[in-house]
């Protein structure tokens, strides 16, 4: 095989330890609720090294560029979903990793953009229906809560509110003469019920089946604390770390063998690894489905 034949044969490579990468993060994910570093940084390291050889054996700058310019899209996306509380540092290692192995170019058709686009829509969809399973899982629990939730005086002038105004809109709608102001009240009706009802869902399934109560021995690097934890007066981790350090957990354990702490307020997000998976499939078989609009 010529040096243009094996150049040709790299990318075919690096596609398919990407899916062997992502099969098996989906897997830990799923079963430890963790990506393992090793497994990331593994990903990221083939991609560079076999874009070096790209670019060695074509004579082209181009593959190593895109590749850093990768993993420079992927590290913003991941500080962005990691900063607002969306997914933890696993996962934004892991697409890091997938930055340097799709590489990025400007261009609308390239497949980093097709395969971020692909995975907020795999996303979105993965999101929904395995909070339906959870809920539906913890069906007790989660009715439980909901009928506490629904109570709360908050929540009570919220929903008449939001009953009011879906009245008025639909009366609004029988008046209306145009047919194209009743389609577009008819759609921001529509988005704002749901909107609202779907924070309800949210964040009673949050309290009730991704809210626990843990032994400081069972908490691990990065979880979320959901409640700040003080003794004397001393902060010693809580929601705004971002995810706790080992330091952080070694100082829990210390003081829970002292009897300062009991159990610690975990919050346990989705796994979302698997909507990498999907997201990763659907690049190959879609492309970019924004392509079909433009």
């Amino acid at each position: 095989m010529t040096l243009a034949g094996i150049a040709v044969v790299l990318p075919i490579l690096l596609s398919a330890i990407t899916i062997a990468v992502l099969l098996f993060a989906t897997y830990t994910d799923l079963k430890t609720r963790e990506v393992p570093d090793w497994l990331n940084f593994s990903l990221l390291g083939i991609a560079l090294l076999i874009r070096i050889l790209s670019s060695w054996l074509l004579a082209d700058w181009h593959p190593i560029l895109e590749g850093v310019f990768g993993i420079a899209l992927g590290f913003l996306f991941a500080s962005l979903f990691f900063y607002t509380g969306q997914w933890g540092g696993g996962d934004g290692k892991l697409l890091i990793a997938m930055g340097a192995s799709l590489g990025f170019w400007p261009t609308i058709g390239h497949p980093s953009i097709s395969f971020l686009v692909n995975l907020l829509l795999a996303g979105a969809v993965y999101g929904f229906c395995y909070s339906i399973w959870l809920a539906m899982s913890n069906r007790t629990a989660f009715l439980a809560e909901l009928h506490s939730f629904l109570k709360t005086p908050k929540v009570r002038w919220m929903r008449r509110g939001m009953h009011a105004f879906a009245i008025g809109s639909i009366v609004l709608l029988i008046f209306l003469s145009s047919a194209f102001l009743r389609i577009i009240i008819g759609l921001v009706l529509a988005l704002i019920v749901f909107l609202f009802y779907g924070w309800i869902f949210s964040s009673v399934l949050e309290k009730s089946c991704l809210l626990r109560r843990v032994h400081p021995q069972q908490i691990t690097p990065g979880d979320w604390i959901a409640e700040d934890v003080r003794v004397g007066g001393k902060r010693i981790c809580g929601p705004s770390d971002l995810g706790i350090e080992e330091h952080q957990i070694q100082e829990l354990i210390k003081l829970n063998k002292q009897k300062k702490v009991g159990l610690v307020a975990v919050k346990y997000g989705i796994p979302f690894v698997p909507a990498f998976l999907l997201g990763f499939f659907m690049m190959l078989w879609l492309g970019n489905p924004l392509l079909v609009f433009l």
